[in-house]
Order: structure tokens, then sequence, then C-alpha cells
């Protein structure tokens, strides 16, 4: 997660590096996907930024 970040930073505007699992699943499938926020949450990795973007990729993607 660390090492990518100087590209996931600017693409996506996560503050947290393991937020990049989120699309990684999404391209399988997007309710597995979904199934990683309540842990994020629950973490303090995402805030209402990369929930408006993980919508977002969600809706597309899908």
């Amino acid at each position: 997660g660390q090492k990518i970040s100087f590209i996931t930073k600017p693409l996506f505007g996560f503050q947290s590096a393991e937020a990049i699992a989120f699309p990684i699943t999404a391209l399988g499938a997007v309710g597995a996907a979904l199934s990683l926020v309540p842990a994020f949450l629950a973490k303090g990795l995402i805030g209402g930024n990369e929930i408006a973007v993980f919508t977002a990729i969600g809706m597309c993607w899908s």
C-alpha cells in the first residue's frame, strides 16, 4: 500500500494506503468490495471523501 501511495493518493485521493483494497476488489465484485467498508470505518482508515470515491467506483464498475 505505502509503496504505491504516490499514485493512489493523487488518483483516488485516499488518505490511507489500505483503501486501495476497495478498487482492486471491486474489479472482481463490487458487492464483495462493499463488505470492506465497515472494517475500514471501524479502523478509522476512511472518511467521507473515500466513501464518495467508493460509491462512484461501485456505480461505474458494477
